[in-house]
Parts: structure tokens; sequence; C-alpha cells
């Protein structure tokens, strides 16, 4: 991911950022040894057959990976079966509560173009809201509260440039709208 962060693994799912060749060959690196050692069973010690039963379990999870490089390969639209490029936008809009189309492609490996375009979608889509500040479009989830940045540090509101937010106090609050000449 292009970017200054690194970022790890999230979740359980660890072969989201593998292409779907490298998925391919990592299934057929398992599963083609435990068919050749089954067939070499039977054909060897036809007596023993039940032992390839209990070490075949492991071609379970290598199936599904191959069934997802495969679905991978016919679906050039889809990077991984993680989400993709849509999940990996949606991930930075929630970490950083609001982004340009230029963030995004600062904190994703998606360009500026292909951002700009996936934010429009979304927020043609009811799914993000758009602010209009300083002469740029900030595109925000709409669960983000206002004037709470993700990590819950207090940031400038997103209304006009010199509002700030009232202090909670009866005291403080009535000093703010002294300062304010309301």
């Amino acid at each position: 991911m292009r970017g200054s962060r690194v970022r790890a693994v999230r979740g359980s799912d660890a072969w989201a950022s593998v292409s779907p060749k490298g998925q391919i060959l990592a299934s057929l690196a398992v599963l083609v040894p435990v068919a050749l050692s089954g067939l070499a069973l039977v054909a060897l010690a036809p007596g023993s057959w039940w032992i390839f039963t209990t070490y075949f379990w492991v071609s379970f999870p290598a199936f599904r990976l191959l069934t997802r490089g495969v679905a991978g390969l016919s679906n050039p639209d889809m990077s991984s079966v993680g989400g993709g490029k849509e999940r990996e936008l949606l991930r930075a809009l929630h970490e950083y509560g609001e982004l340009t189309p230029a963030r995004a492609a600062m904190e994703t490996s998606l360009t500026v173009a292909e951002a700009d375009e996936m934010l429009k979608g979304l927020a043609e889509g009811g799914h993000l809201k758009v602010r209009a500040r300083g002469g740029a479009l900030y595109y925000a989830l709409w669960e983000t509260m206002e004037g709470v940045g993700s990590q819950g540090e207090i940031r400038e509101s997103y209304g006009e440039p010199g509002l700030k937010l009232l202090e909670p106090d009866a005291d403080g609050a009535r000093r703010d709208l002294e300062r304010s000449e309301i």
C-alpha cells in the first residue's frame, strides 16, 4: 500500500492481500501432494486407506483458497475476496473520519482518479456525506459524529471556519456567547 503507514493483516483473512494467481498456486501446493499421497496409499497399501482420512482435512482450507483464487481470476473487479479496493477505502474513511480523493490515494492503493470515482459513487448511492470546505470536497461516513474524530478527539466543526465548540459549564458558555457578540 502507498502511504507512510505499514498496516498489519486485519482479522483472520491473511489471504485477502494475495493475488488470485498466488492463492491458486498456494492451494495447489497443498492439494496436489495430498491427492498424490492418497493415490499412492491406496495403490501401495489398499488395507490402509483409512490413514488418508486422518490428514485429508488439510485439503478443505486449500480447496476454499483455490475457489477464491479462481473467482478472483474470473472477476477482475474483485481484487481479492476481502472486499478489495472499496473495503480499503472504507477502512481509511473509518480511520480518518473524512477524506478528500487525494488523501484517500495517499492512504490506500488507489489512484486519485480511482478514489475520486469511488467516493463519488458511494456519495451518490447515499452511503457517504459530502462537505465542501476551502474549495475541496470532503467525504465522510454517516456514522461519524460531527465534531468528533474516529479516535474521539475534538476537531473543528464542519461548518463555518470560525465556529468553535462551546464549553459545557454555564459560566464558560456565557463567556463564549459574550465573545461571539450574539
